[in-house]
């Protein structure tokens, strides 16, 4: 099983992994040892990445597993529900907090779930088993065909969907056991979405919605207003996985950098980050219209804080799963991250009587819900309608009235709010092609 490990982002692709090999004489699993020769590979998180998501570290041990596949199969038959057949497994996902990848010795105390990639009728379909006090549990609704690699971010997902407590585990460990040759799963360049779509709409499992905010140190320097970016310096996100680009891509340059139009290191699949040519279009200055880091902080302080607004979020996260790369739309990302940054700066104020949810507000949010309808992600179609639907109601409402909605939902039960003229109705097209 191939797993593409560039992570898909809400605005642009970036790698984050590096790794190292490791020999490993003994394996140890669920208190059995696998003897073994291959070379397990290593893989940690960048710290850029760890400080925007506030955590210490990910571990991913990768593990080819082809000469003790029948153990692990013995080993797994031994944990899942009875009848599951573990004869056509190629590829298990074990999630822990583990933090010592000195060894491994994956214990059933430190393990909080596991992912299971098996064969079926010359394809491939991936099950989520959950461990629920002393057995492993399948959860039908992450049970999913693999047409596709698995994402990063995806994977991430899955590993904190049942890690215990309230927050994340400030280090842990996934590993990976590869039973089959890599090479006969290779994916193709597309990703699997199904999965992700589906953990980030279960308020339930999408813990980790949090390890999204993945942007690369590049991204993040251009979008700080205080923090310069090195001159001469093309932000195309550095991806590897974008191939080589085109002359007619177009790229930010950081100020004083090199005249004449750039060359992206993306090709026009939308690897090259149009938001950032179009946020710096918005201002004479050369500076983007807001501040990214003020937005992370905003999110881990205040939106992670509601349950509503956590809904919220994972929304968005959804469209970035499935944005779209026209300059109309790229336009309409930008005016509602300005829309967020002024509802932000709002919201950390003292005034109740500041009006948070106004027309261009409305405006806005009803061209970027109509926009990704019909994607044919179902999951998104349902998060968009529930968007159109509790936004007019909410139109006119002050921080103090929001601030009391996000603490109790039903307060706004009864609040009853005529449609603003003319708002839906002249954003009834959407944007994209």
């Amino acid at each position: 099983m191939n797993v593409r490990w560039n992570a898909l982002t809400t605005l642009l692709v970036v790698t984050l992994l590096g790794g190292a090999c490791v020999e490993r004489e003994t394996l140890v699993l669920f208190g059995t040892e696998l003897r073994q020769r291959a070379r397990a590979e290593v893989f940690t998180h960048a710290p850029h990445y760890l400080h925007i998501v506030h955590l210490d570290q990910i571990y991913q041990v990768r593990i080819p597993a082809e000469e003790s596949a029948d153990a692990l199969r013995r080993i797994l038959a031994a944990q899942l529900p009875g009848g599951y057949d573990v004869s056509r497994v190629v590829s298990v996902f074990v999630y822990t907090t583990d933090t010592d990848t000195a060894q491994v010795d994956i214990g059933l105390d430190e393990t909080h779930a596991m992912s299971v990639i098996r064969q079926q009728d010359g394809s491939l379909v991936h099950d989520y088993f959950e461990r629920q006090g002393n057995a492993f549990v399948q959860l039908p609704e992450l049970t999913a065909d693999v047409t596709a690699g698995l994402d990063m971010d995806d994977v991430r997902l899955l590993h904190f969907a049942s890690s215990p407590g309230d927050g994340l585990p400030a280090t842990s460990t996934l590993f990976e056991f590869r039973m089959e040759p890599a090479g006969e799963f290779t994916a193709g360049d597309d990703v699997n979405t199904s999965i992700g779509d589906t953990l980030l709409m279960s308020m339930r499992l999408n813990k980790g919605l949090n390890t999204l905010d993945v942007y690369g140190s590049d991204f993040v320097k251009v979008m700080m207003r205080d923090n310069p970016v090195d001159p001469g310096k093309i932000y195309c996100g550095n991806s590897e996985a974008c191939g080589a680009g085109s002359p007619d891509d177009s790229c930010l340059f950081p100020p004083a950098g090199p005249e004449g139009p750039a060359r992206c290191v993306s090709s026009g699949s939308g690897c090259c980050n149009q938001v950032l040519v179009q946020a710096r279009a918005m201002s004479e200055d050369g500076t983007v219209p807001f501040d990214f880091a003020e937005l992370f902080d905003f999110k881990d302080g205040f939106v992670m804080s509601y349950p509503k607004t956590r809904e919220y979020l994972a929304y968005f996260y959804l469209v970035g799963r499935h944005m779209k790369m026209d300059p109309a739309s790229m336009k309409n990302y930008i005016d509602a991250t300005i829309q967020i940054s002024r509802a932000m700066k709002a919201l950390q104020g003292s005034d109740d009587a500041a009006v948070i949810v106004d027309d261009e507000f409305i405006s806005v949010f009803t061209t970027f819900s109509q926009n990704h309808m019909g994607t044919g992600s179902k999951d998104l179609d349902a998060a968009m309608r529930t968007m159109q639907a509790e936004m007019m109601p909410m139109r006119g409402a002050t921080r103090a009235e929001v601030v009391r909605y996000l603490e109790d939902e039903e307060a706004f039960s009864s609040r009853q709010t005529e449609p603003a003229t003319g708002l839906v109705e002249e954003n009834q097209q959407p944007t994209g092609p």
